[in-house]
């Protein structure tokens, strides 16, 4: 069974994802909270991390924290975005992402091709 962490401030959205992904067999931990986001890493390592970044700045900070530290470096990374959202750092030419709103299927089969 593949692990999940789902990182986003939409608490209907991260219940839905959880509930989704559950019942496709996937293990996962949904936070609204950065800093619950970590205390999860630090007890287990999912497979996959999915981060919200509709708020560039407080996403960009996760990110790079998340780059500091090897173990949490070496975790598959996609990140979802606002519609239409541009992101501005250098490192976002190499990040998976997702456009907000998006279809459920549509994420499943991007966290597959991924983990």
């Amino acid at each position: 069974m593949k692990g999940i962490l789902f990182v986003d401030r939409n608490d209907d959205l991260l219940v839905t994802m959880k509930v989704f992904f559950e019942r496709e067999g996937f293990f996962c931990f949904a936070t609204s909270s950065y800093e619950q986001a970590f205390q999860s890493l630090s007890m287990v390592t999912p497979d996959l991390i999915l981060l919200d970044f509709s708020d560039e700045s407080t996403g960009y900070t996760m990110f790079s924290k998340l780059q500091k530290k090897p173990s949490y470096r070496s975790i598959p990374l996609v990140i979802t975005l606002a519609k239409n959202q541009q992101l501005t750092f250098p490192e976002a030419a190499h990040l998976t992402s997702i456009e907000k709103p998006f279809n459920f299927v549509e994420l499943h089969r991007l966290l597959m091709s991924i983990s």
